[in-house]
């Protein structure tokens, strides 16, 4: 989602998922529109990603940008390390 903010503040589902089977590693499930949109929704619910009037597309703005991204460094830097040390 971050990569659709960067290039376009504004993407639909299904560019959402392309973004993601780009992404993908392993192919045991793919991410379709239909998968995406419901992202977008929970997204939407949180006030994250909010959905153009009129429209099927959605737009990153700049909070829901640092939210993303703060939950992603959250993640990545605190929850993965405590998870890699309880397995010492």
């Amino acid at each position: 989602m971050l990569s659709l903010a960067a290039k376009s503040r504004r993407f639909t589902s299904s560019d959402l998922a392309k973004a993601v089977q780009v992404l993908k590693t392993n192919d045991d499930q793919e991410y379709s529109a239909r998968k995406a949109a419901y992202d977008l929704k929970k997204f939407r619910d949180k006030n994250i990603i909010p959905k153009i009037k009129n429209s099927r597309r959605y737009q990153a703005t700049p909070y829901g940008i640092k939210t993303i991204t703060a939950s992603l460094l959250i993640r990545e830097k605190i929850i993965d390390d405590r998870l890699v040390d309880m397995a010492l």
